[in-house]
């Protein structure tokens, strides 16, 4: 009887992975001169017909001095930059909403399975300063316009 019990259990573990894939981001790597600073992380695991947006967020108000790449397998993908306000991210930085730049992306601007897109950010070495800090993040429409963050990374003064 256990055995059975338990060979049940592992056959709904192993159907249910498939229900907890996440879209996911590569640490983000940063380059810093006396006057710019630059991060590139790569993101991957997207599902095909599913709507990501991926960007910089910020508390207060966007920057107008970042400037956003969005390349896809390396080649450049040309999107327009939006503006974005997205909410539920208190578990991922202790803030209820940040102002995210970036882009949305979906269908054929999605990789295949074993593919990424990676974001390119530059901003003045200044605007960082003043900024404090900022949020690397993919997030998923789950329907009805709303979104939850799928994976993120706050970059802090610290890291420059």
């Amino acid at each position: 009887m256990n055995k059975t019990i338990c060979c049940a259990a592992l056959i709904l573990l192993i159907a249910a992975v498939p229900l907890l894939a996440r879209a996911v981001m590569s640490t983000p790597i940063l380059k810093t001169s006396p006057d710019e600073i630059s991060v590139t992380t790569s993101f991957s695991g997207f599902e095909p017909e599913s709507e990501y947006r991926i960007g910089i967020g910020m508390v207060g108000q966007p920057s107008e001095k970042v400037q956003l790449n969005l390349l896809k397998n390396d080649n450049r993908v040309s999107k327009s930059v939006e503006a974005f306000n997205q909410g539920y991210t208190s578990t991922w930085f202790e803030v209820d909403s940040v102002q995210l730049q970036g882009f949305r992306v979906a269908g054929p601007d999605l990789p295949g399975s074993d593919g990424r897109l990676t974001l390119k950010i530059t901003l003045p070495r200044d605007e960082a300063d003043r900024l404090g800090k900022f949020f690397i993040i993919v997030a998923k429409n789950y329907g009805s316009d709303t979104w939850y963050v799928e994976d993120a990374s706050e970059v802090n003064e610290t890291h420059w």
